[in-house]
């Protein structure tokens, strides 16, 4: 459609073109309808981030993050000074890659094994609840 003069308030003549509907790309037609409008997530994306916003994105706690980052299992940090931390949109890529291509832990076998250690550790407790009858009947005779 060709542009047609319009008056601004201000008098000067501005030129505005408008799409008839037919005019639409399939794009815009698949649209249609579509209430939800999600920004891609290159434009949320930024070049780096703090350690408090890599916990939040990632849904993990400080403290496992740091955890994580002893172990030698935390993403690349890039360093600015004592206390400015910062990890770069790649590096927080690569770290889940890294996180995902982890052998898979056997972790029903050491939660068994931290039972069965806290299990020991119990029964030679004098307060365990074994011991409380026999130490009642010592007290009785």
């Amino acid at each position: 459609m060709k542009p047609q003069p319009v008056a601004a308030p201000s008098g000067i003549p501005i030129r505005v073109s408008w799409a008839s509907p037919s005019a639409q790309t399939a794009e815009e037609e698949a649209d249609v309808g579509n209430t939800k409008s999600e920004p891609s997530s290159s434009a949320l994306e930024r070049a780096s981030y703090t350690i408090p916003e890599i916990c939040f994105r990632n849904h993990i706690s400080r403290p496992k993050y740091h955890r994580l980052r002893a172990e030698g299992r935390g993403p690349a940090e890039t360093r600015f000074g004592l206390n400015t931390i910062r990890v770069t949109a790649e590096a927080e890529r690569e770290w889940l890659r890294r996180l995902q291509d982890e052998p898979n832990q056997d972790f029903e076998t050491k939660a068994i094994e931290r039972a069965m250690k806290a299990g020991g550790i119990a029964i030679k407790s004098p307060n365990h609840v074994s011991k409380r009858g026999k130490v009642s009947q010592r007290k009785s005779k």
